[in-house]
């Protein structure tokens, strides 16, 4: 991965947009309805209308350039949100749920002006953590529902792998890893958080610990309290990065048959404007049987099978996140307090699963509830958003590395410019950016290892045909192993 060869070779047609002569493939859609509409009177008067459009759409053009969606964003009001502090609920079947209220907005009077607030818990599908603790084993798992579709979400911190290392161990991690991925079970999605902050706390607990525990002399000391001091000035100038590594696996259960009773279009409506009505109605809820079985299926299939996959795949050190973990991380991105036990969670033991409620809020409102009498729901702009409740007034801004050929070429590979130029941005020497989150997905993909295969097989080809005609023979089978892999190689690099 630190060479050039191991990149493989490119397609740099992905990621790139055709366009058609001097239209940029974003104002193509644009030309085209323009020109629709104004067909009918070029059509009785030919110059006239040929002269009209070129006007407006050279106007449209000036205002819009390259990225007509930016004039929609300047013109779109984003929502202003509200927490509805919905209390939680116990249903039939022991499961924590939210509250139900049929209200969405509200309409208030703010500095006089009249100001419409929506409401920001239906936004989320989250219906309550959960804890699984079999075999002297603990997981902490999100559970949330999407119409007939439930979703477990389990998470692990992990540790990242030793930097110094030579191009031939960081090959045989990579192609570990890609191996590891196609052992993942259908249906589950992994993505990693790579959270980046500044600061220095947790290294002066270090070196406190060193003083207060260790038995030093006086030099030592003096040496520790230097450290000290330096790591102070470093993170005054944003330069003491600390690295956290995460990773969520998702993995979605459909309602059927073997979970629950499946409703038709008519109950499902139903039981979203008048939960009463479903909840009465008989065979329409999930039993708590059920919701067993499910919660013990997931563990099996998804968590224990990930696990594995990470821990001897991947290599990696690995740490199950507890439901109470997954709380407080969640939390702290809105509050500078500790957050206090989670609010209820699903427990599912060596027996059976049943709720405990730790508080009478759900953790849907238990997220944004107000802190030193602020709101913590964030305040959307078109390009960031803001978090009043912090002491630092923070802001969240958003970027997407797609378009991967709009990036420039590192040793003749766009991915690996692509890296390059977000590197370049997180390091930066001057002002290194520090308290962001790199959120990536993994999937499965051989291409680049198949391509670096191919290439050494050529190569070790090559070296065998030079020794042979040294001797004045042919190598056959060598030249046949050449010619095959560099057939392979240029099928590999069309696709």
């Amino acid at each position: 991965m630190t060479r050039e060869r191991f990149d493989g070779r490119v397609n740099e047609t992905i990621g790139a947009q055709l366009g058609l002569g001097f239209l940029p493939p974003s104002q193509i859609p644009y030309f085209f309805g323009l020109f629709a509409l104004f067909m009918p009177y070029i059509y009785f008067h030919l110059l006239e209308g040929l002269l009209l459009f070129l006007l407006v759409y050279a106007t449209w053009w000036v205002l819009t350039g390259n990225e007509p969606t930016r004039l929609f964003e300047q013109l779109y009001v984003p929502r202003r949100w509200l927490s509805q502090n919905l209390a939680v609920e116990v249903d039939r079947a022991g499961v924590p749920v939210p509250e139900q209220k049929r209200q969405r907005v509200v309409r208030m009077k703010v500095s006089g002006k009249p100001k419409t607030y929506h409401y920001i818990e239906p936004e989320y599908h989250l219906l309550t953590h959960g804890e699984v603790r079999l075999e002297t084993r603990t997981a902490g798992y999100y559970l949330l529902r999407r119409g007939m579709q439930l979703m477990f979400i389990f998470a692990w911190e992990v540790g990242g792998k030793d930097p110094s290392m030579t191009s031939e161990q960081a090959f045989g991690i990579l192609n570990a890893i890609n191996d590891g991925l196609q052992a993942i079970p259908n249906g589950v999605d992994l993505k990693i958080y790579q959270d980046i902050s500044s600061g220095s706390q947790e290294y002066l607990r270090q070196q406190a610990n060193l003083i207060r525990n260790g038995n030093i002399d006086r030099l030592s000391t003096e040496l520790v309290k230097s450290r000290a001091h330096r790591a102070r000035e470093m993170d005054a100038n944003g330069e003491l990065q600390n690295n956290r590594i995460f990773v969520y696996a998702k993995y979605r259960v459909p309602l059927g048959a073997q979970y629950a009773v499946t409703r038709n279009w008519f109950e499902e409506f139903l039981f979203r404007l008048q939960p009463v009505i479903g909840a009465m109605t008989p065979g329409v809820e999930v039993s708590a049987q059920k919701w067993d079985a499910v919660i013990r299926y997931a563990f099996r299939y998804c968590y224990e099978r990930v696990d594995s996959v990470l821990s001897s795949g991947f290599g990696l050190k690995l740490q199950t996140l507890g439901a109470q973990a997954m709380y407080e991380r969640d939390y702290a991105d809105l509050h500078e307090s500790p957050a206090y036990a989670v609010p209820h969670l699903l427990i599912t033991d060596e027996e059976r699963t049943y709720p405990v409620i730790n508080s009478g809020i759900h953790v849907r409102s238990a997220l944004f509830e107000p802190e030193a009498g602020l709101y913590t729901t964030p305040i959307p702009g078109r390009s960031v958003l803001k978090f009043p409740s912090r002491t630092r007034r923070q802001y969240a801004g958003f970027v997407e590395l797609g378009r991967v050929k709009g990036y420039p070429k590192e040793s003749g590979s766009i991915s690996r410019g692509a890296m390059r130029f977000l590197w370049r941005v997180l390091a930066a020497e001057q002002r290194p950016v520090h308290n962001c989150r790199v959120i990536c997905e993994l999937t499965k993909d051989r291409s680049g290892l198949d391509v670096h295969s191919a290439d050494r097989i050529i190569s070790n080809s090559i070296k065998r045909e030079a020794l042979a005609a040294k001797r004045q023979t042919v190598d056959v089978i060598a030249m046949r192993r050449r010619e095959s892999a560099i057939e392979a190689r240029d099928q590999l690099e069309e696709n």
